[in-house]
């Protein structure tokens, strides 16, 4: 779930700033996944309790691919969370902004638009 700070500042810069584009970014390797994935988060309880839904998608799947799809998976269900919130409905319907997924490679520097 996204917080209302988050969301708040979101919403702050397409109302006020006009921005069109979100893109909600997911990296490779990413150390908050992985430590959800590897019951290693009990220090940031808030921050696991929103990686959990994603992480228990992946749980069986191949372990070596877990990672991943799991860094990606979130990705898509905070902008999938973000194009259902009110606060951006009418934006998104008079074609005024769009919310993308991506994925980040770190080495390549690639973004990976997700679908």
């Amino acid at each position: 779930m996204i917080g209302p700070l988050v969301r708040e500042s979101i919403e702050y810069s397409v109302v006020h700033l006009h921005s069109s584009i979100i893109i909600v970014l997911g990296h490779e390797n990413c150390g908050a996944v992985n430590a959800v994935l590897q019951d290693q988060a009990k220090d940031v309880p808030e921050l696991a309790a929103v990686i959990s839904p994603s992480v228990k998608q992946v749980q069986s799947l191949d372990p070596r691919k877990r990672l991943e799809v799991a860094i990606k998976t979130n990705a898509v269900r905070m902008r999938n969370e973000l194009v259902a919130h009110d606060d951006f409905k009418k934006f998104i319907a008079e074609n005024k902004l769009k919310i993308y997924a991506g994925y980040y490679h770190l080495e390549s520097g690639e973004v990976e638009i997700l679908p």
